[in-house]
């Protein structure tokens, strides 16, 4: 393992006698960004925990930057790789947003110091996702697309190289999700490598690169988002897919359930 990237090679997670992934190979590359879907159960969530580091392969490895990523330290890690998964996280109480934002910069040096390196991003990533109203507010105090929000501009703020997002704009609305997938964007064309579950098709199209469909723990598909084939998308996910081109961009509706 050579090339840059982090890397999943032929790796195998399973607990007890159940497979949750099955040989999967996958490289995410600097530079563009990758929406993983599939359907419920598949896998989606499990591979993006092996590729943060948050899980161990029964078989194979992970690499980064032909570095085996168990090797790294935990912040190592942390420096290098944002891994947000909105719904599984816990919600802190007494804490304000800028607190919670800043919170992302631990793997830099000790929890307790700030520089004024900290400070400038933190304000940065608060500007950047609209927070500025909201900084002072305690954080339990926020609706659910707020708090989405402010662990987006957490991850601006951490500066890691590769980012793993599990479903981030599920409880988003309609204006804030679609400014939260063009910020992922900009972040891919800025040089970073992101990752991204996403269960809206239409979506992801719109924003990948790359699309990675996970089937039964193994990679069914694995395509650049542009020439990837929608009624083959479709049919592996029991959904009839129709195009429709708007302002010139392919888009995509599900236009009814496969038959079985």
């Amino acid at each position: 393992m050579t090339e840059a990237g982090l890397a999943v090679a032929r790796a195998w997670v399973t607990v007890g006698h159940k497979t949750i992934l099955a040989d999967v190979a996958l490289r995410l590359r600097p530079g563009e960004l990758v929406a993983v879907v599939g359907r419920n159960g598949a896998g989606k969530s499990t591979l993006l925990r092996l590729l943060a580091g948050l899980i161990v392969p029964s078989r194979g490895a992970v690499f980064l930057d032909a570095r085996a990523l168990g090797a790294l330290s935990a912040r190592e890690r942390a420096k290098r790789i944002g891994f947000l998964a909105p719904a599984r996280v816990p919600v802190p109480v007494g804490y304000t947003v800028r607190q919670i934002i800043g919170w992302a910069r631990f793997a830099r040096h000790s929890w307790w110091r700030s520089t004024g390196v900290d400070d400038r991003l933190v304000d940065g990533a608060i500007e950047a996702m609209e927070l500025g109203a909201l900084a002072e507010r305690p954080f339990d105090t926020l609706s659910d697309g707020e708090r989405q929000r402010v662990w987006l501009a957490g991850l601006l703020a951490q500066e890691a190289d590769y980012v793993l997002l599990d479903e981030p704009t599920s409880h988003l609305d309609a204006s804030h999700a679609v400014e939260g997938l063009r910020t992922l964007g900009g972040w891919a064309r800025a040089g970073k490598a992101v990752a991204v579950v996403l269960h809206d098709l239409d979506a992801a199209l719109a924003v990948a690169d790359r699309v990675v469909l996970i089937e039964a723990g193994r990679v069914a598909l694995d395509e650049p988002a542009e020439s990837l084939a929608t009624d083959e998308l479709g049919r592996r996910l029991g959904v009839r897919l129709a195009e429709v081109l708007v302002d010139g961009r392919r888009r995509v509706v599900v236009d009814g359930l496969v038959a079985s």
